[in-house]
């Protein structure tokens, strides 16, 4: 991986330009996991916008080393998620002809390409030793009581580690799973789903309820067995973490709709997961 005292950090990208502020805040981290720092390192350097950046492939590999010698759960699933997110957010596809992702291109005028498939190397091996954990991270956060909120943020790293960028975007996007908002497979229009307050069960609207609360909801027909293979994977995991709202969705957003616009029938699961994905 990038040496911390490697020139080239000041060559990798940011938020807000050059990224060599970042193995400084890496430093620190490894003294000490402290809040203050892992804020400004993860929420102001490495992550903006729903952005990673050349300098968060770089930084990852020494988070993975950070969570494997700590003996802290706390710090380990902190950042599983965290590492998780960024995966998520990572751009699917690269360039034609190139083996690198999108955020280290910029990079091979600059450093060369032995260095950028360095960085790309470390980080996915990083990855790859991160998603090794999910089992321990999910009973983990199962035993200490996070809320079902927090519980979706650890399914979604452990989605994005499987590859599945929809279904993490999906999890994080809407994490209280007080409202989805799909696309119809047949017109493209948004599909608004939101939770009835007497069961909990999924109804659709064609416009948003925050701002058309007279309009008539659509009944979701749920699947009465998950095929979708993304999907039992979630409902499994659900079950393993405990996470009691999402498992009492899963069926519906298994499930199919007449789309409020076009009164076609749409799957709810890929009109979601379509929209996360690059």
């Amino acid at each position: 991986m990038l040496d911390l005292a490697s020139h080239v950090w000041s060559e990798l990208d940011g938020p807000y330009g050059s990224a060599e502020s970042v193995p400084q805040l890496i430093k620190q981290l490894q003294q000490q996991y402290e809040e203050a720092v892992k804020d400004e390192l993860y929420w102001e350097q490495l992550f903006h916008q729903n952005s990673i950046y050349s300098s968060t492939l770089a930084a990852v590999p020494y988070l993975a080393e950070i969570a494997h010698r700590s003996q802290s759960l706390e710090v380990k699933l902190d950042i599983f998620v965290t590492c998780g997110l960024f995966e998520a957010n990572r751009s699917e596809h690269s360039g034609a002809g190139f083996e690198l992702p999108v955020e280290l291109q910029p990079l091979m005028d600059r450093v060369g390409m032995v260095v950028c498939m360095d960085i790309y190397n470390s980080y996915v091996n990083a990855i790859a030793e991160l998603a090794g954990n999910s089992s321990d991270m999910i009973r983990f956060a199962a035993e200490i009581g996070k809320d079902n909120g927090e519980k979706r943020y650890v399914i979604a790293a452990d989605a994005a580690y499987r590859g599945w960028r929809g279904a993490a975007g999906v999890l994080t996007t809407f994490n209280e799973g007080d409202e989805y908002v799909a696309s119809c497979l047949s017109c493209g229009e948004d599909i608004y789903i939101w939770p009835s307050p007497e069961d909990d069960r999924l109804l659709a609207y064609r416009n948003d309820p925050v701002f058309h609360t007279e309009q008539e909801s659509v009944v979701i027909t749920p699947s009465e067995a998950i095929k979708d293979n993304e999907l039992a994977v979630l409902q499994q995991l659900c079950s393993n973490i405990g996470e009691s709202r999402l498992m009492r969705h899963i069926p519906y957003l298994a499930g199919q709709v007449s789309c409020p616009s076009c009164g076609a029938s749409s799957l709810i699961w890929p009109g979601l997961t379509n929209m996360y994905k690059s």
